[in-house]
């Protein structure tokens, strides 16, 4: 018997949906626009593990240079870098490197740092602006590095901060 082209797209859309939803496997979303590395391993995004590159970044020397095409990971590299490296994230591990190459290799400076973190977009770049924008931006971050570490430095930090700014 023959059968109108409609009646075959939708058999043939019963049968694919069908076996689609019966076949379907869990999967992780692609983390499009996030750069977070906490973001992304909390809310459980597809993530590819580049940490096996921590131990050769730590023997790589002194000042290195971090240069790739725009949208190419950058910032979600350098979160990884600061959930790995910073002090006050210890408490993290395991929720975010569990699975990881570093969860079963730790390098011997892992949480071995204090992180004082710029994001540079934050400042205004027309020169007439620049300034008091970089200066308002330094000293957001330098108070919030104080309050992350207000642990190890106590209240000292914050009265050393103040009194530069009456100098």
């Amino acid at each position: 018997m023959f059968k109108s082209n409609a009646v075959q797209v939708q058999e043939f859309e019963n049968v694919f949906m069908a076996g689609r939803y019966s076949l379907m496997v869990p999967y992780q979303k692609i983390p499009c626009g996030i750069s977070s590395y906490k973001t992304i391993r909390t809310q459980h995004r597809y993530y590819i593990d580049k940490t096996y590159d921590l131990p050769l970044l730590e023997h790589a020397g002194d000042f290195l240079f971090l240069i790739r095409p725009r949208r190419f990971g950058k910032s979600s590299w350098l979160t990884v870098l600061e959930s790995y490296y910073d002090l006050a994230r210890q408490e993290e591990r395991d929720l975010l490197f569990k699975g990881t190459f570093t969860y079963e290799h730790p390098t011997p400076k892992k949480h071995a740092y204090l992180i004082l973190k710029f994001n540079f977009s934050q400042v205004d770049p027309r020169p007439e602006n620049f300034e008091a924008s970089f200066h308002r931006h330094a000293k957001t971050c330098f108070h919030f590095f104080g309050e992350k570490y207000r642990a190890w430095f106590g209240d000292d930090y914050f009265e050393l901060i103040r009194e530069r700014q009456d100098e």
